[in-house]
């Protein structure tokens, strides 16, 4: 990967953080798998990793150095966080797009004896009484006509 490349992956790296999480919240999420798997069901020394955040030069959300407190309800944070992806469902496959394919590729011929040679269309015939002008409704009728198919979908009967 050239340097212009890697800077512009750190940039995005960058921008894709949310920015409401402290710098602490970030580092222990990205090392959250391992640190999960070494300081699952055993009671935590937390000076190591404080010793090991300041010497990153990691900070906490007021721009000072962790302390045990912050660094334990941060990484309570960060479980909980985890443990939330977690219980998400996974993301479906993203569709294919004409941009993912090969510039030069091309469909495959369907062989002519899969396609038809002919092509019917059923055409639907015309209603009787088709060419009349519809007759307009008196208010009463209208209301009547209203009434009975509110019964029916209801299913009331009267």
């Amino acid at each position: 990967m050239t340097q212009r490349a890697s800077r512009i992956t750190a940039v995005v790296r960058q921008a894709k953080l949310d920015p409401q999480r402290s710098p602490l919240f970030h580092w222990l999420t990205k090392h959250h798998d391992r640190l999960a798997f070494e300081l699952t069901g055993k009671r935590i020394n937390w000076a190591p990793l404080i010793a090991a955040a300041i010497r990153t030069g990691i900070k906490d959300g007021l721009g000072r150095d962790p302390t045990e407190r912050t660094v334990r309800r941060t990484w309570k944070d960060v479980r909980a966080v985890q443990e939330a992806r977690a219980s998400l469902p996974p993301r479906p496959p993203r569709k294919l797009q004409p941009r993912d394919l090969p510039a030069d590729w091309r469909p495959t011929p369907l062989p002519a004896a899969a396609v038809p040679s002919t092509l019917v269309v059923p055409v639907p015939s015309p209603a009787p009484g088709a060419g009349e002008e519809p007759r307009r409704m008196t208010g009463a009728e209208a209301r009547l006509s209203l009434r009975q198919v509110l019964a029916e979908r209801s299913g009331r009967t009267e």
